[in-house]
C-alpha cells in the first residue's frame, strides 16, 4: 500500500488499492543505506591512523563539514574594501525619507565600490534636486510554503532558538500526539483536502475574502522523493496545541501559521520610485542623479497572521519637474564584510539547495558535527548570534578528504541520487552502482594524504600507527594493532609522552588472584601501578600496588548478581 499523508482518509484509501511491492524503489533504498556505511565503515579507520586520533567521515556528514570549513577558509582569505555611499534626506508630510546616490557611472570596469573620498565630499555639498520621474506600480508577495523537515528546522533555530535535533524531537511529539502530520517529508505541497480544510477555517473565521482563487502550488526542489505532503496540523480548528510541553506547543504555532498562509491570497503594495537630478553641478561639471524606493501595503494578505513585515519608507506625492530641497547630504564611509559564517539553519539551507542529505538526516548532520568536535558554536554581534566555526579536528579531516575522495566534492550526492532514482525506475541495477562506489573507494584510500602538520607515531614494539585516544582518565595513546598489541603512552601536548618505568615486585614472592587462583602480575596502567589476574579476560580482578606488594583485602565479597569480586 502507499499513501501521500499519514491521515484516516489516505490509509483506508490505499487498504482499498493495495498492490505489488515496488522493489525498484526497495533497491534503490537500499543502495543508499548501503552506500553510506561503505563510505562511513571503509574511510573512518584509515583516516583515524592518518589524522592520529578519532575521526569519521560520512556521504553526507564531510560535503557539511566542508561548506563550514571553505567558509572558514573564504574569511581568512577576505579582504575589505573601503567604500563611500551618498544619501540625501529630505523631509515630508509621511516623514522622512532618503534617497541615494547613484555611482554607476564612476565605477570602472570590473568595480564594484566607488572609492574617491574627496568626491564622493563633492556629491554631499549638493542640497536642490529635480523631480525627474515618479512612478507607482502594484507588487505582491506571495505567501510561503507551508513547512518541510528542513524549512521547520531552519525556522525553529532562527525564530525560536531551538538547535535542529531538539526541532525534530519536538515534531516527533506533536506527531505521537496526533497534531501535525509526518514531519519526515520534502514536499512543499498540502494534499487537497487539507486544502479544502484550511479554506473552511478562513471562512468560519471571516476571512472570505483571503482565499486564493485556486489553490497555492510550489515546485519540490532537485532530488525530493515526494513521499508525504508538507507538515501541518491534523485539525486546523485546533489553534493551540495542548497537553504537550511548551516548546512543542511554540512549534505547533509556527506549523499552524505556516500552513495557513500557505493557502491565503498574496500581500498586496504599491511600489513607488523617485529619479532625482542635482540641479546643481560637482566639481567635474556634471549634474548627478539619486534614487528613492518606498512601498505601502495596500491587502495584507497572508501577512494578516501576524508574518514579520518591515515596512520600507513611504515616499511623498511628487510631481515630475518638482524642485525639492534636501535637509541633509551626508557621505557615509563603509566597508566590505567577509561572509557570514553558517549558522545551523543556514547550513541547513545550503544542505538543501545543494541536494545534499535527506529531510530525516539534517539534524542528525548538526548534532554528529558538534558532539564530535569536528565544528563549534562561535559567537558574535551584537545580537550574540551563534555561528558554525571548524575545530582544528575538522579542518584536518577536510584536508585529509577533500580532493582525494569523491565523496567529500558537493556534486557526488547529487550524482549518487540520479543513480539511485535510475535503480528505482530500473534502469540501472543496484549491484553495479554499489560495485562502483566500493571500487572508487579502493582506488582512492590507496592514495589518502597527511594533512599537513600531522606527525606520524609509530608504536616502539609493533611498528603500527599510533592513534590518539580519549578514556575515562583523559587521552591517551594506543596501538592501531590493538588487541594483537596492548602498547600504550601517556598523552604530552598531542604527542606520546614517555611511560613510567615499569613497576618491580618488592620480592620474588608469587601472589595468587583471590577469585581463579592464577598468579597476579605487577602492571602499569592510567592512576599509575596496579595487580591483574594473568587469566584476563576470562577473569579480570585487578587490585592496588601497595610498594610492590598488591593490597589484597582480607576478605572478598562476591557480587549479588553476577558473582565477580566487589571492589571499594
Amino acid at each position: 500500500i502507499a499513501f501521500h499523508e499519514i491521515t484516516e482518509k489516505a490509509v483506508k484509501a490505499s487498504l482499498a488499492e493495495a498492490g505489488d511491492i515496488d522493489m525498484g524503489l526497495v533497491a534503490a533504498q537500499e543502495g543508499r543505506r548501503v552506500m553510506d556505511r561503505l563510505v562511513g565503515y571503509r574511510v573512518s579507520g584509515p583516516l583515524s591512523d592518518r589524522l592520529q586520533q578519532r575521526a569519521s567521515a560520512g556521504r553526507v556528514q564531510t560535503p557539511a563539514l566542508r561548506l563550514v570549513v571553505d567558509r572558514e577558509n573564504e574569511i581568512r582569505a577576505f579582504v575589505p574594501t573601503d567604500y563611500f555611499e551618498v544619501v540625501a534626506t529630505f523631509d515630508a508630510e509621511t516623514g522622512r525619507w532618503e534617497a541615494k546616490w547613484d555611482s554607476k557611472p564612476y565605477l570602472k570596469a570590473g568595480q564594484d565600490y566607488f572609492q574617491d573620498e574627496a568626491f564622493a565630499n563633492s556629491v554631499a555639498t549638493l542640497r536642490e534636486f529635480t523631480v525627474q520621474d515618479i512612478s507607482t506600480k502594484p507588487v505582491t508577495r506571495k505567501p510561503p510554503p507551508p513547512f518541510i523537515s528542513s524549512t521547520l528546522i531552519q525556522a525553529a533555530s532562527s525564530q525560536l532558538k531551538i538547535k535542529p535535533k531538539k526541532a525534530m524531537q519536538l515534531a516527533q511529539e506533536l506527531f505521537e500526539a496526533a497534531l501535525i502530520t509526518y514531519h519526515r517529508t520534502d514536499t512543499p505541497n498540502l494534499s487537497d483536502e487539507a486544502v479544502g480544510m484550511v479554506w473552511d477555517w478562513l471562512r468560519q473565521n471571516g476571512k472570505d475574502n483571503y482565499i486564493p482563487p485556486a489553490a497555492n502550488k510550489w515546485k519540490a526542489k532537485g532530488g525530493a522523493q515526494e513521499a508525504h505532503e508538507a507538515i501541518r496540523p491534523t485539525d486546523f480548528s485546533n489553534r493551540e496545541a495542548n497537553n504537550v510541553s511548551s516548546d512543542a506547543a511554540r512549534l505547533y504555532d509556527l506549523i499552524w501559521r505556516r500552513a495557513v498562509a500557505s493557502q491565503m491570497k498574496p500581500a498586496c503594495f504599491d511600489e513607488t520610485s523617485i529619479h532625482l537630478r542635482s540641479t546643481q553641478t560637482t566639481n567635474d561639471g556634471r549634474q548627478q542623479d539619486f534614487h528613492a524606493k518606498g512601498r505601502v501595503m495596500t491587502f495584507n494578505g497572508w501577512m494578516a497572521l501576524g508574518a514579520d513585515n518591515k515596512q520600507s519608507q513611504q515616499l511623498p506625492s511628487l510631481s515630475s519637474g518638482a524642485v525639492i530641497t534636501s535637509s541633509d547630504t551626508v557621505v557615509k564611509a563603509k566597508r566590505t564584510q567577509p561572509p557570514k559564517r553558517y549558522t545551523e539553519a543556514t547550513l541547513v539551507k545550503k544542505l538543501e539547495d545543494s541536494e545534499i542529505g535527506r529531510p530525516s538526516t539534517y539534524a542528525s548532520i548538526m548534532e554528529t558535527l558538534t558532539s564530535r568536535h569536528y565544528v563549534r558554536e562561535h559567537k558574535e554581534g551584537k545580537g550574540k548570534q551563534v555561528y558554525l566555526a571548524p575545530t582544528p579536528l575538522g579542518e584536518k579531516i577536510i584536508a585529509a578528504l577533500a580532493g582525494g575522495f569523491s565523496f567529500a566534492d558537493y556534486e557526488f550526492t547529487r550524482q549518487v541520487e540520479a543513480h539511485l532514482d535510475k535503480i528505482a525506475a530500473g534502469e540501472e541495477r543496484y549491484i553495479d552502482v554499489v560495485t562502483r562506489i566500493n571500487d572508487t573507494l579502493d582506488n582512492e584510500l590507496g592514495k589518502m594524504p597527511t594533512p599537513e602538520g600531522v606527525e606520524q607515531h609509530e608504536c616502539p614494539e609493533c611498528g603500527k600507527p599510533l592513534r590518539l585516544r580519549n578514556g575515562k582518565r583523559g587521552a591517551f595513546w594506543g596501538c592501531t594493532g590493538y588487541p594483537d598489541c596492548k602498547y600504550t603512552a601517556p598523552d604530552d601536548g598531542g604527542k606520546p609522552g614517555q611511560r613510567a618505568p615499569e613497576p618491580k615486585p618488592a620480592s620474588d614472592k608469587t601472589y595468587d588472584c583471590p577469585v581463579c587462583s592464577k598468579p597476579l602480575r605487577l602492571r602499569n596502567g592510567q592512576r599509575g601501578a596496579f595487580w591483574g589476574c594473568t587469566g584476563y579476560p576470562d577473569c579480570n580482578y585487578l587490585v592496588d600496588d601497595n610498594q610492590g606488594v598488591p593490597a589484597l583485602p582480607d576478605k572478598i565479597y562476591p557480587c549479588p548478581e553476577c558473582s565477580k569480586p566487589m571492589r571499594r
